[in-house]
């Protein structure tokens, strides 16, 4: 049977085997290679947010196992793709997260990565770059790429993984970016797409 990262009682995390996830005819069933950690795990477990029984992790590389009937994007099983679940849910609801051999979901939210990109890099892609593009497009109803907003946006702490996501989509959709961190960043971030650059621990920034 497979095995499994599971939230206890009393904050618990506990390796245990697993029935082997149904998957629907939209879903793809994953045989999961790589995983990527995100501050949301671990404080789903800390702060007691993760059900007990629940399955933690968010963001997964892995190889294509079976393939729903009515699944989108014609996968083939053995290919290599990335995705995200939200870990740490009622394991009652059928949502499992990541920290596991095989996990669930479905074809359109998932993504097939290049050949010369290593799983390692591809696990870490989908949980940053959805934040990104859920603040600037959802809650700050920007239009989506390509696109001329033509206003300033902030984005406090560029060189974090969304930072790094939210400076490019930002430019994508035509805004003025201004970020921050420490300036041996700066140059990196610029190339990203950032306009400005303050450095976070000048005072006055």
């Amino acid at each position: 049977m497979p095995l499994a990262l599971v939230v206890r009682e009393n904050k618990k995390l506990v390796v245990e085997e697993f029935d082997l996830p149904k998957y629907g005819p939209k879903e793809l069933l994953i045989k999961v290679t790589h995983v990527a950690q995100n501050p949301t795990d671990w404080k789903h477990v800390h702060f007691d947010l993760a059900k007990p029984g629940s399955i933690v992790g968010c963001d997964f590389a892995g190889e294509v196992v079976e393939v729903g009937s009515e699944a989108v994007g014609n996968y083939k099983k053995g290919e290599r793709v990335a995705g995200c679940v939200h870990g740490g849910q009622d394991a009652k609801l059928d949502v499992r997260g990541a920290y596991s051999e095989y996990v669930v979901q479905e074809a359109s939210l998932v993504f097939r990565y290049p050949s010369d990109m290593s799983p390692e890099a591809a696990s870490t892609i989908p949980l940053a770059s959805i934040t990104a593009a859920l603040c600037l497009f959802h809650e700050m109803n920007l239009p989506f790429p390509p696109a001329t907003a033509q206003v300033p946006v902030l984005i406090w702490a560029g060189s974090t993984s969304v930072g790094q996501y939210a400076i490019q989509l930002a430019k994508a959709a035509g805004c003025y970016v201004i970020t921050t961190a420490s300036a041996a960043r700066h140059d990196y971030l610029k190339e990203l797409g950032a306009d400005v650059c303050f450095d976070y621990k000048d005072k006055n920034a």
